[in-house]
């Protein structure tokens, strides 16, 4: 393509060819200079405006002085530190739950311990099932790390409550006459309750509770805490000892050679009371034991887990 022009007083007419290359040529030098141009203010111009004006560089080039970052840094540390100390608080009531489960299965002998709930020997992760709140969420880091804090949190309010509630069961338990007032290997059932041939008399009479034969000087244990309410002699059943227990419950443990509490005394699930001996209406060492249900006599194998493969 040639392009004329007239130029002077005398109109002098001027020409030139101007090829497509040379087009495309001019028009990428053009661009080029204008990104440079414009680069080249953008960069003074921030640099012009963080030192008169942080503001507005800010709003426009989302920039940050150097101690704005070590600011946002430090946020980031603290934030950081206390998500890890909510999972650390976190795992250790995990490891405070599974002890308590431990604890519970080992008071309940086999095969109770098999009827615990399933639920409660489950483990793994626990998720809410709530939706997940959208308004809360959001993409900045320190938004996240507040939303995994509240996670966290949420998390360890139902791990309490789990807690106390396995910790509640448990003190309940204890209370409770279930636990063997012998050693376990010293187990020895001589007479079960119900009707049966009285061992003096050979009559048909009445058995209000369990007889294990034990050599004298043997450990009695209580079969759950509670208060002590008679430790002396009594005429029947010689040397005893009475405990209330929780929701009308009392175990008596007849026959004792060495009693070793004393009326209104707290004892423990477990705790020694007694040595066994041949006191009272007894034909040998061992130890006579019941359980009452608002004072009147019921099967302790109902009671006593261990001895109950019913359940």
């Amino acid at each position: 393509m040639q392009v004329f022009w007239v130029s002077g007083p005398v109109g002098r007419i001027n020409s030139f060819n101007l090829s497509f290359r040379t087009v495309v040529l001019a028009v990428l030098v053009l661009t080029i200079s204008l990104l440079a141009l414009g680069s080249a203010l953008q960069f003074f111009g921030f640099r012009l405006a963080l030192e008169y004006d942080p503001q507005i560089a800010r709003r426009l080039g989302n920039l940050h002085t150097a101690v704005e970052l070590e600011t946002l840094n430090a946020v980031y540390h603290t934030r950081l530190g206390e998500l890890e100390e909510e999972q650390r608080q976190f795992r250790n009531q995990v490891g405070e739950l599974r002890d308590v489960q431990t604890k519970l299965v080992e008071m309940l002998p086999a095969p109770a311990a098999k009827k615990l709930p399933k639920t409660r020997a489950q483990g793994g992760s626990y998720w809410p099932q709530d939706p997940p709140d959208v308004s809360r969420q959001t993409s900045s880091v320190l938004g996240r790390l507040e939303d995994m804090g509240r996670s966290t949190r949420k998390d360890r309010s139902w791990l309490s409550q789990e807690i106390q509630g396995w910790t509640s069961t448990i003190s309940w338990l204890e209370g409770l006459p279930i636990a063997l007032p012998v050693a376990p290997g010293q187990l020895s059932l001589t007479s079960g309750f119900g009707v049966r041939a009285d061992p003096l008399t050979q009559r048909r009479a009445m058995h209000t509770g369990l007889d294990f034969e034990l050599p004298t000087g043997s450990p009695i244990l209580a079969s759950g805490a509670g208060q002590v309410t008679e430790a002396g002699w009594d005429a029947q059943y010689g040397k005893t000892v009475v405990i209330q227990h929780l929701d009308g419950h009392s175990t008596r443990y007849a026959h004792a050679n060495e009693l070793l509490v004393k009326q209104g005394q707290n004892v423990k699930r477990g705790e020694l009371i007694a040595k066994s001996g041949n006191t009272g209406r007894s034909t040998g060492p061992h130890l006579h034991f019941e359980v009452l249900k608002d004072d009147k006599p019921v099967d302790p194998t109902q009671y006593l887990w261990a001895l109950n493969t019913k359940r």
